[in-house]
């Protein structure tokens, strides 16, 4: 009991919080943490040190699992900075390169094994309970795992690894995450922390961004990434920020939900604040309101035309919960406003009929015929490319883009729909869109109930709708963050119990 007392004092909170941020910060770039501790540099990457900053790891997430998880959710946007391994000892691990919330995910799911294993064996009659109240929750994302596993045997003899690493990386992990949420949320306040640390991580990336803009690189600071074009994209003569990612569009895929996430955080403090006035409510309402200029911010230097365009269709949406029949023609008419004025005024880049817009729909033309000729089950996980670049001579692709350099490297259809159809045939779009009607539905009952935290449902239901609105125009789901994100928002959502429901 004084333990468990132990557990949850504020210092201690904090105390486990800054020393789970300081082991991931080591295991991230230990090169720069080792001279600190007195370990020669040669060691930094190796297995031994990394396996322990892993127990380190471990032991944390044992006290406090949703430390864990948020720190899981806080490094999803830096998933293309990846750690690399050099240990000649170990050669399967040799020169390979994990995701940072690839690695802290198996942590967390370790320690839920382990205390997994502890309650059978204690016969304790929770596990039991919180099957019976989860299995039906599961169906869905367990039929969406055995036809997205279906979809990566249909891939061409080229495309068999790219097909089985998108399996790994945008089915089976992020399915992981939101059974982790289900398993925890009923011990521990799991949704909040998932929320703390997805906006922690992307605050950080956000000012990485501004700063960019401004020509403050942190690449040699943070050293070399995965991606293979300039931090600084210049298109048509504006100058636009890629943050951590490879691409501006990239960037603006990850905040437009970290963004909504922020934006409903800030007005339900602000509500509570306004309510009550405790010093408490100001705080969070002043932290939730930085992170959200941050964030919004940040998506403005991308200068994507779709993030802007999606935002805003969320923002007039979240403006009529009030009830308030002024509130949302006020927020249409100062945002459309302000869309139409930077489309007709602002940069070409900004223009909706530039030609980015051509080759959208060339591409969308190019989809619609592979669908013709594979209707029901698609052409497999991650196969676009090989259909699509005519290196491979499958004649997809339209002569006008044959000879663009960019464009031919195309690997996914700029859709959401299309990219569903394409990659996990029509079942796969059945079942997405029952995951999306079901967590509408069930965002709209706990709206409508008296769950203290029934913000934190709407704050994933906005993120999820700015994020598959963008994907109308752009990628919706089949990217590392984007599907992790997507499961995180669904596990927020899920892992609330409805009245009458046991």
């Amino acid at each position: 009991m004084m333990l468990a007392r132990w557990r949850w004092h504020p210092l201690t909170t904090f105390g486990l919080s800054g020393l789970t941020a300081l082991a991931i910060v080591a295991l991230y770039r230990p090169k720069r943490f080792v001279p600190l501790i007195g370990i020669d540099e040669a060691a930094a990457h190796n297995l031994l040190f990394a396996l322990a900053l892993l127990a380190l790891l471990a032991a944390l997430v044992w006290l406090r699992p949703e430390i864990g998880l948020a720190g899981v959710a806080a490094t999803i946007p830096f998933n293309y900075r990846s750690r690399g391994f050099w240990d000649s000892n170990y050669p399967l691990i040799d020169g390979k390169y994990f995701p940072l919330h690839e690695l802290l995910l198996l942590v967390v799911l370790g320690v839920t094994a382990l205390d997994c294993g502890w309650r059978l064996i204690q016969r304790q009659s929770a596990w039991q309970a919180w099957w019976r109240e989860h299995w039906r929750m599961l169906l869905l994302p367990l039929a969406w795992l055995l036809i997205a596993t279906f979809a990566a045997t249909l891939a061409v003899p080229e495309g068999q690894a790219e097909a089985w690493r998108e399996w790994r990386w945008m089915i089976t992990e992020p399915l992981l995450l939101y059974g982790l949420i289900l398993y925890w949320q009923p011990r521990y306040p799991v949704r909040r922390w998932l929320l703390w640390g997805l906006l922690a991580g992307s605050a950080i990336v956000a000012i990485i961004g501004i700063l960019q803009w401004r020509d403050l690189d942190w690449t040699p600071i943070d050293g070399t990434g995965m991606c293979f074009s300039d931090l600084i994209v210049d298109s048509g003569g504006t100058k636009r920020t890629s943050s951590v990612y490879c691409h501006p569009n990239n960037l603006a895929l990850w905040m437009d939900r970290a963004s909504m996430l922020a934006v409903v955080a800030t007005g339900w403090a602000i509500w509570q604040w306004w309510h009550n006035r405790t010093w408490q409510h100001a705080a969070w309402s002043l932290l939730y309101f930085g992170a959200s200029s941050l964030l919004l911010l940040s998506l403005m230097l991308t200068y994507s035309k779709g993030a802007r365009f999606a935002v805003a269709l969320v923002l007039i949406g979240l403006s009529c919960l009030p009830r308030r029949w002024w509130l949302p023609l006020l927020t249409s008419v100062v945002l459309g406003g302000l869309l139409l004025y930077s489309s007709l005024s602002g940069p070409e880049r900004l223009n909706v009929t530039g030609d980015s817009s051509s080759a959208r729909l060339s591409i969308w033309r190019s989809a619609t015929a592979m669908i013709i000729d594979h209707p029901i089950v698609g052409i497999g996980l991650d196969q676009f490319y090989f259909y699509f670049n005519p290196q491979f001579n499958r004649g997809y692709i339209e002569p006008s883009l044959a000879a663009d350099p960019a464009e031919r490297n195309t690997a996914h259809p700029h859709n959401l729909l299309l990219d569903l159809w394409l990659r996990v045939g029509i079942v796969g779009v059945v079942i997405f869109a029952a995951l999306a009607w079901r967590s509408l539905r069930r965002t709209w009952q706990l709206w409508h109930s008296e769950q203290p935290e029934r913000w934190l449902a709407l704050a994933a239901l906005a993120a999820l709708m700015a994020g598959w609105l963008h994907g109308g125009v752009d990628q919706g789901y089949f990217s590392s963050d984007l599907a992790m994100v997507t499961w995180l928002t669904l596990g927020m959502i899920d892992s609330f119990t409805l009245k009458g429901q046991n």
